[in-house]
């Protein structure tokens, strides 16, 4: 299920941070792509990764948008420790899964804890 409330992010580590216009709701923490129309919304298959949210938006207005750091970010499925170093891609419920690359993929697995994975978006967020 896509987020209805902000998440929030305690195991940031800064980075790249950009202004777009929110095609959508968004939430504070969301995973973004763009639109065909070059706003940003909710994460979806085969749209473009732009980043994670900074911030709540309602469709039309502005919203920061993290291009590059470190993010601690749920998972939908088990991702091992031998994972680290290897791409992730995004879901559409504003998890992680493990992937082999492709259009959805939004950074690198940098650490793998219980619930949660840390994932470093720079290179990824278009």
């Amino acid at each position: 299920m896509a987020l209805t409330d902000n998440l929030i992010d305690n195991g940031r580590k800064s980075g790249e941070l950009v202004c777009h216009t929110a095609g959508a709701e968004i939430f504070l923490g969301a995973l973004l792509c763009h639109d065909g129309a070059g706003a940003v919304v909710p994460a979806a298959t085969g749209l473009v990764f732009a980043g994670i949210a900074d911030g709540y938006a309602k469709e039309g207005e502005p919203v920061k948008v993290w291009k590059t750091g470190v993010f601690e970010r749920p998972s939908t499925a088990a991702i091992a420790v031998s994972n680290i170093g290897t791409p992730v891609a995004f879901d559409s419920d504003d998890k992680v899964k493990a992937t082999t690359g492709g259009t959805d993929a939004c950074g690198i697995l940098e650490d793998v804890k219980d619930t949660t994975n840390a994932i470093r978006i720079d290179g990824y967020a278009k």
